[in-house]
């Protein structure tokens, strides 16, 4: 396609790893080119999830908001720092706002900077119905697209693995406070099955005492390996809380 034609649009996303910029921004990026819709994507040099105090993570994204001004549109994954409202305003417009979270859930100011944030945007894509209601009422042009999996890396399992029966979880270890109420129901499966067995596939080890250490195998998440030790798993788990962040929730995991 002529050049003159190609749409440049600038991606502002939260990390390498993080699933939301992995699956709602990165893995369309190829496809979009294919209809002369350019993304470049500006990744912080500060991972969301590191730890670090908001003042660094927020300086962090100001390089991307220079960058991002020769683009036609900016494509905002969530907001820049999280549970704090920052220089969205400042980025060039259009600007559509991605979320596949109920943002205005997180600490400390995600109450007042979500609304906020979605007043500034031009449009807003949802993951799902329940956070596109939440967002119209601050953006008349609110758009539902669903999470999606692609299925040319994430191919189906022809047959189920033979021998142990493994149940499988996947997620960030912040996420393990989905499992808990859950572990003496997993304890007692796993004491009464000899062949059972717990497989964690995260980013680090859950430490809980509650289970038995022989029956959990602990598997580091990476890119390389994610498909392959999904298929390694019988079943998977995705309990949830029945609560407002839990709603806004796309179901990554189930899918």
């Amino acid at each position: 396609m002529d050049d003159k034609r190609q749409i440049k649009i600038a991606a502002l996303t939260g990390g390498h790893n993080t699933p939301s910029a992995r699956f709602r921004v990165r893995q369309y990026i190829s496809r979009l080119a294919k209809f002369g819709i350019a993304v470049e994507e500006h990744i912080p040099y500060f991972e969301k999830s590191c730890g670090l105090p908001s003042p660094f993570i927020a300086a962090a994204r100001i390089p991307a908001l220079f960058r991002s001004r020769d683009a036609d549109a900016v494509w905002l994954n969530k907001e820049l720092v999280q549970g704090y409202p920052t220089f969205e305003r400042f980025l060039k417009r259009p600007r559509v706002l991605d979320a596949d979270d109920a943002i205005w859930q997180n600490l400390p100011f995600g109450g007042f900077g979500a609304p906020r944030i979605a007043r500034a945007m031009d449009a807003v894509v949802a993951g799902n119905s329940y956070l596109a209601d939440y967002f119209s009422q601050y953006c008349n042009n609110v758009h539902i697209v669903p999470t999606a999996i692609d299925l040319e890396r994430y191919t189906q399992r022809e047959k189920l693995p033979e021998g142990k029966f493994v149940i499988g979880w996947t997620g960030l270890a912040c996420n393990y406070q989905y499992l808990e109420p859950i572990a003496d129901a997993l304890r007692q499966f796993l004491e009464s099955h000899d062949d059972a067995e717990l497989m964690l596939l995260s980013n680090r080890k859950w430490d809980t005492s509650e289970l038995p250490a022989d029956k959990v195998r602990f598997v580091p998440w990476s890119k390389e390996n994610e498909a392959s030790a999904l298929h390694e798993m019988s079943v998977g788990l995705m309990p949830l809380a029945d609560d407002k962040w839990a709603k806004g929730k796309c179901s990554f995991k189930m899918l």
